[in-house]
C-alpha cells in the first residue's frame, strides 16, 4: 500500500503559507466578506429557480444586501447516441449561465462573466423515466453553475461597494 509523504505535504503547506496563501473563507477574506451580502434576481423559470436556490445555499440570503446578481441561463440539448433508426439514446444538457453582480448603490458592474458546463442522461426507459432523468440533469447541471458562479464571485478582486 502506498503511503504519501507526510514530509512532503507539510513543506508544501508551509510553502504555499509563506507566500501569502490564504484559504478563500478564511475569517479575513474578501470571499468572506461576500457571505450574506449579495440578493440575486428573482428567477422566471424552474432552472433559474434551481440555480439561485444552489446560490444563495452557498452564500447565503441577504436582509441588507450590498450587491445584486443577475444570472441569464442559456440550455441546449444534444443528441449524443442514435441508433441505426435516428433515434436518440443519450443525451447532454449543456448550460450556459451569464452573470452580472453589480453595486446595490449605483448600480455599477463589479464583476460579470460567463460559466458552462453540461451534464448526460439516457432516453432509453419509459417515458416517464425519460423525463425524470431529464429533471435531475437539470437539477445536477444547475448545482455544476451554481458552484462555478461561487467560485468566481469568490476569487474575485472586488472593489469596495459604495
Amino acid at each position: 500500500m502506498w503511503l504519501p509523504n507526510r514530509r512532503a505535504f507539510l513543506l508544501s503547506a508551509l510553502a504555499l503559507g509563506g507566500c501569502g496563501f490564504t484559504p478563500v473563507y478564511a475569517p479575513q477574506s474578501e470571499a468572506r466578506a461576500l457571505l450574506g451580502t449579495i440578493d440575486v434576481d428573482p428567477p422566471r423559470d424552474r432552472e433559474g429557480y434551481l440555480l439561485v436556490r444552489h446560490i444563495e445555499e452557498r452564500m447565503g440570503r441577504s436582509a441588507n444586501p450590498t450587491y445584486a446578481l443577475a444570472i441569464s441561463i442559456e440550455l441546449t440539448d444534444e443528441r449524443m447516441a442514435i441508433t441505426a433508426d435516428n433515434v436518440a439514446t443519450r443525451f447532454n444538457l449543456v448550460g450556459k449561465a451569464t452573470y452580472a453582480l453589480r453595486a446595490v448603490e449605483g448600480g455599477k458592474v463589479v464583476n460579470s462573466g460567463t460559466v458552462q458546463s453540461f451534464v448526460g442522461y439516457s432516453t432509453t426507459g419509459s417515458t416517464a423515466a425519460t423525463q425524470t432523468a431529464e429533471k435531475n440533469a437539470t437539477e445536477r447541471l444547475m448545482v455544476i453553475l451554481g458552484d462555478k458562479i461561487v467560485q468566481r464571485l469568490a476569487v474575485a478582486q472586488l472593489e469596495p461597494a459604495a
